[in-house]
């Protein structure tokens, strides 16, 4: 091993190389992946100087551990996983130097599930349909996580130095009520139905992954809509189940399918749902269109913000 090289001597519980997603793809059957928590990793490679769509570590949980070979910048931002650099914390949010043989650890999950672990210089990884991201499902080529791998990294001189100001800081909490826009079927489900989706606490269930969140709660599957012929769905869709269970379809998740959409999650609050764990809270509540596009023309101009004024 050698400069430009990171070694990963534990991969963790899940831990994969992301970017921004591969865009223009779901008509061949390929989802978008791409970092869970968009807001997070753009803002971790902002931190040490790269393009928004640099290729950088998602991990999840907690277990991820990397030896770096020569002196780099690094960020983490996201979710706190316990991370620490030759046994001492790191600060989360803001620009670090690490030099050749220092050890950085992800112990012990704090708040949120997902960290972004971003590297000046970037992962050189060979873009598969315009991305660098990894499928969950689907082996596209991308180098897969584990213990052993070596990475290779792009050479760069960057030594940038930023920190994100507390006020554009995500807070991670065990509970988030998400927004909902309507779905396609909206109209076919039940009133009751309806009511228990918005007025209960739901809990994300232990089968929830990159493709999609499954939420337990208490329904009745009455006069739900059954049978929809098979029909495009995108990031944030909500499907229900005949047994009345919703399912969040996240970045891996299929392009096609045969259950009712009631729904579809704004895309702002995409990035919060990602950083609940298993056996987190969840409720819904309903806006309308034109409020969700002032929800989302504020949450870009806050992104703008603040990688300007970090």
């Amino acid at each position: 091993m050698g400069a430009n090289q990171l070694l990963i001597k534990k991969a963790g519980l899940y831990t994969s190389i992301q970017d921004l997603g591969r865009i223009g793809f779901m008509n061949k059957g390929v989802a978008r992946s791409g970092a869970m928590d968009t807001q997070s990793a753009s803002l971790a490679n902002w931190l040490v100087g790269n393009d928004a769509n640099t290729a950088l570590l998602e991990t999840t949980f907690q277990g991820l551990t990397v030896q770096f070979q020569d002196s780099r910048m690094i960020a983490i931002a996201g979710g706190d996983l316990g991370a620490h650099l030759n046994n001492r914390p790191v600060t989360l949010w803001e620009s670090v130097q690490v030099r050749e043989g220092d050890v950085l650890a992800f112990d012990k999950k704090v708040s949120g599930f997902r960290a972004y672990l971003a590297i000046s210089g970037g992962i050189k990884q060979s873009k598969i349909m315009g991305s660098r991201s990894t499928h969950s499902m689907i082996d596209l080529g991308i180098e897969k996580i584990k213990d052993g791998s070596i990475l290779e990294l792009y050479s760069t001189n960057s030594q940038v130095e930023r920190s994100s100001s507390e006020f554009h800081r995500p807070i991670y909490t065990k509970h988030f009520t998400a927004r909902l826009l309507p779905g396609p079927e909206f109209e076919s489900f039940p009133r009751e139905y309806m009511d228990q989706l918005t007025t209960q606490q739901l809990t994300i269930s232990p089968d929830s992954n990159r493709m999609g969140y499954r939420l337990i709660g208490d329904f009745d599957s009455k006069d739900l809509p059954q049978g929809i012929l098979s029909s495009g769905v995108i990031l944030g869709t909500i499907q229900v189940t005949p047994s009345g269970q919703p399912i969040i379809l996240m970045n891996d998740g299929p392009t096609t399918g045969g259950y009712a959409r009631v729904g579809n999650v704004i895309t702002p609050d995409l990035n919060y749902i990602a950083q609940l764990a298993p056996g987190d809270s969840l409720r819904f509540t309903w806006v309308n269109f034109d409020q969700a596009d002032r929800i989302l023309k504020n949450y870009r101009d806050r992104q703008s913000e603040a990688i300007s004024v970090g």
